[in-house]
């Protein structure tokens, strides 16, 4: 089964059916050229991103409509066992791969490394990972 994108992101410029690499660096800055093919494995990342996405803020949602707050989170994060070591996983595991994104976007040359740290920080692991799998291309290689 074959989807649809541009061939051209931001400012990167890809071949027929090549997915490689991509680069979206530049919201706003896609223009339409022949469609490449999206593969199954590059599917599997956007809609991981996207159940990344909903799947926390509608615990964080209810969390904030439940009378917590911002302020108070990290105490609260922290108030049992169980959620620290949650916490405490995350934390190395979102550390782990803001480094290794950042040396493997610097040597494939993909550009709007931060993206991925703002979707890292406001939302999670569970957008930053997949969202930066799919820039970087469904290959892995």
């Amino acid at each position: 089964m074959k989807y649809h994108l541009p061939t051209r992101i931001g400012s990167a410029k890809f071949e027929e059916g090549d997915v490689s690499a991509r680069d979206t660096g530049g919201f706003g800055e896609a223009e339409l050229a022949e469609p490449s093919s999206l593969t199954r494995l590059d599917v599997f990342y956007l809609m991981a991103a996207v159940v990344g996405t909903i799947g926390p803020w509608v615990f964080f949602g209810r969390y904030l409509a439940g009378g917590g707050a911002l302020v108070g989170f990290v105490g609260d994060i922290f108030s049992n066992d169980l959620g620290a070591g949650a916490w405490v996983d995350l934390l190395v595991s979102g550390t782990v791969f803001m480094v290794w994104s950042f040396v493997d976007s610097r040597r494939r040359n993909l550009s709007g490394w931060w993206i991925h740290v703002v979707a890292l920080w406001t939302v999670g692991l569970s957008l930053a990972l997949p969202l930066y799998l799919f820039r970087r291309g469904g290959t892995g290689s």
